[in-house]
């Protein structure tokens, strides 16, 4: 049975490293197995709460969401990685430009060109990933 406090746990003392999966994310994956839908509902709903949310448990959230086949239709996957665009954090806006490039379709990018950032390496980033998107579409 899945355990929030469990999962926020390992989400405040893991690592997150670039190719591989977190603890956190794959207990949510060993507890859950295959229903996507209740994973994303359950990082929505943890994201979205101010009582518990932190940049640790953020990073690991969006971290998840971009290794998930998010489609275009899925809202609340799509909300946590705009929020993520948006943040103060650097390395939140990262990851959330990641969810973009690895989820891969054409509507991800009206929200990557809603924002410029800062540094400019993350500008850079943001707009090769927008490149990319653009050229498989050709």
């Amino acid at each position: 049975m899945f355990d929030i406090k469990h999962f926020i746990i390992l989400c405040n003392t893991g690592d997150i490293e670039s190719g591989c999966s977190s603890d956190a994310e794959m207990y949510l994956d060993y507890e859950l197995e295959n229903r996507m839908f209740e994973k994303i509902e359950i990082l929505y709903n943890l994201y979205k709460d101010n009582t518990i949310i932190n940049n640790n448990i953020k990073l690991h959230i969006l971290d998840i969401l971009s290794h998930m086949d998010i489609k275009s239709d899925n809202n609340q996957a799509i909300a946590i990685a705009v929020d993520g665009l948006y943040s103060n954090d650097v390395d939140i806006q990262d990851e959330a430009i990641k969810c973009f490039e690895n989820w891969d379709f054409k509507e991800g990018i009206y929200y990557l060109q809603l924002i410029n950032l800062s540094p400019n390496w993350l500008q850079d980033y943001k707009n090769g990933v927008i490149e990319d998107i653009l050229n498989k579409r050709k």
